[in-house]
């Protein structure tokens, strides 16, 4: 037997300056479409019919053919069908991707001799990364999501930059408003003069004045003392005098009074001595005034009330000065940041001159983008899905009733310019509206055009 030869699948070469746009399209059972077969020539793909009839269907059929998984939706099978087929032909080979109720959705790429190739899907993603971008719908976001689609396709992720900014930011508020409470404080706090760094020490003075208070309790004592030796010198000349008396009545015991008296006068003069070195004592006796710190015990709860307010305020200044550091500390972050941003913007290459973002919203001319010219925000937004496709030049304008007769005139015009391919939406009411479509669709099918 011969042998057997396993040849890979051949792959399809996508060439880095080629463009492609789609040059046929068949859907049968999509959604609302029963069977559609079209072979678009002109720049722009007009999708008209009335509401109902399949129009986003359609487009949405291109769109789950070459978008991905992630576009199509829910339910894709028309309802009383088991099987829907989409085919895409972009000229140098054929897009085909199907979907059964029993066994899901198929994607299959092959030449135009009918070859499979490998790997649709890597194909795919080579080819085009946001097909469901709709230039139109970009101009009526709002700011906020109109930034972060432009950030994302210049590739400008701020995500880390801005939660650092906005850890920084509540960090500053945070500072400020301790900073402001710190001040209101400080305006309260009443700045004491003539009174000392630390609080006067009340145990201190209680204890000096109580080595005063020693002192002048023995100079009592002392007082006390020759007080005491001047009554006890009166008593005795007292009872001499008495005596003398008896002795005048008693002359028969004068001897023994004598004798006496000689005693009592012997104790006299010892006493006598006495009273006069005594009476130098108290005479040499100085007393020292309690006033001065009795005053100040009085007044130390005053004083070292203020010291207290005035100490107070003193950390409250230090407390402030420091957050005012950390403040501008915060400041110059945040200033860090803007600038790093700025500097990414001011390097990325936006697909139109003119046009930059913030983080609110884009701006276009230095203005906000909804105030720009409206030619500029039609031309800025098919710029940016041209940008989002560089091969697969296929734009979708949903709601094409919208963008009004001048809108249709300048995106064909940009489409012929740029070499891309819109398809768009047009509701149609009448046989004149139906001439200026690609397709007219009606109940889920193609209306034959009048001649």
């Amino acid at each position: 037997m011969p042998e057997l030869i396993n040849t890979p699948a051949p792959t399809v070469p996508v060439a880095p300056d080629k463009h492609y746009r789609v040059v046929g399209l068949k859907v049968s059972n999509v959604k609302k479409i029963k069977a559609i077969d079209i072979s678009p020539t002109t720049d722009v793909v007009t999708v008209g019919g009335k509401n109902g009839a399949g129009k986003s269907s359609l487009l949405d059929s291109l769109a789950y053919a070459i978008g991905g998984a992630a576009m199509v939706c829910e339910r894709p099978i028309r309802e009383g069908q088991s099987e829907a087929h989409i085919a895409v032909d972009l000229g140098d080979f054929i897009i085909t991707k199907s979907f059964s109720a029993n066994s899901g959705a198929k994607l299959k790429i092959a030449l135009r001799d009918g070859t499979a190739v490998s790997s649709p899907q890597t194909i795919l993603d080579k080819l085009c990364s946001k097909l469901a971008f709709d230039p139109m719908e970009f101009t009526r976001m709002e700011g906020p999501k109109m930034a972060d689609t432009l950030r994302k396709l210049v590739n400008l992720d701020f995500t880390a930059l801005d939660s650092k900014r906005k850890e920084v930011y509540d960090k500053r508020t945070d500072t400020n408003r301790t900073l402001a409470q710190k001040k209101a404080q400080l305006a309260g706090k009443t700045v004491h003069e003539g009174v000392p760094a630390e609080e006067v020490s009340v145990k201190a003075l209680m204890a000096d004045l109580s080595i005063l208070r020693a002192h002048n309790r023995n100079n009592d004592l002392v007082k006390q003392t020759a007080e005491q030796t001047k009554l006890a010198h009166s008593s005795i000349a007292h009872d001499i005098e008495i005596v003398a008396v008896e002795i005048e009545a008693l002359k028969k015991q004068i001897l023994d009074k004598e004798a006496e008296k000689g005693k009592m006068l012997e104790e006299l003069n010892k006493i006598a001595a006495n009273v006069a070195s005594t009476q130098d004592a108290v005479d040499r006796l100085a007393y020292r005034d309690e006033t001065p710190i009795t005053t100040q015990i009085e007044e130390a709860d005053t004083i070292n009330a203020k010291v207290r307010q005035n100490q107070e305020r003193s950390r409250l200044v230090t407390e402030i000065e420091q957050l005012e550091v950390v403040e501008r500390d915060h400041t110059k972050h945040l200033e860090r940041i803007d600038r790093e941003k700025a500097t990414a913007l001011e390097n990325a290459k936006f697909p139109t001159p003119g046009l930059t973002f913030s983080d609110t919203g884009v701006m276009l001319d230095g203005q906000p983008f909804s105030q720009a010219n409206t030619a500029r925000q039609i031309e800025a937004s098919m710029n940016i899905a041209i940008a989002m496709n560089p091969k697969l030049r296929i734009v979708f304008v949903r709601n094409g009733s919208l963008v009004g007769k001048e809108g249709h005139e300048q995106i064909a015009a940009i489409a012929k310019a740029k070499d891309i391919q819109v398809w768009t939406e047009l509701l149609t009411e009448d046989p004149e509206s139906d001439a200026k479509c690609s397709v007219v669709i009606v109940d889920g099918n193609s209306a034959p055009k009048e001649a």
